[in-house]
């Protein structure tokens, strides 16, 4: 925990570093300017065994996977594609797959205007 708090208490060395905090902050439309301070007392109030019962719970207790095969329609046979009924089943799946990047981090568009505030 200490080396987490000396890396985050270091400054920024140029003006573009702090900018860059302040844009992503704008960037993901939560505007916690105060957030460096807010993981800073987080981490003071953080125990060890709070941490490791976290641990636990997410590797262990709550464990989540998912398996995900996919094959593009050129590479499938006559057989596998009456086997799925049709190709507009395979393409629902592709519209599926659209649909839950929309909802991760990294897509472009994750930060909608109707987006709800995330809490820090």
């Amino acid at each position: 925990v200490e080396s987490i708090k000396t890396d985050k208490l270091e400054k920024d060395l140029t003006v573009a570093q702090e900018a860059s905090r302040y844009w992503a902050e704008l960037y993901t439309h939560e505007y916690h300017f105060d957030r460096l301070e807010k993981e800073l007392q987080y981490l003071d109030d953080l125990k060890l065994s709070e941490l490791q019962e976290l641990f636990h719970k997410i590797f262990f207790t709550e464990r989540r996977q998912v398996n995900t095969n996919m094959i593009a329609t050129d590479h499938l046979s006559d057989e596998q594609l009456q086997k799925n009924s049709d190709r507009e089943s395979i393409i629902k799946t592709n519209e599926e797959i659209d649909a839950f990047k929309k909802t991760q981090r990294y897509f472009s568009d994750f930060y909608h205007a109707t987006h709800p505030k995330s809490k820090l």
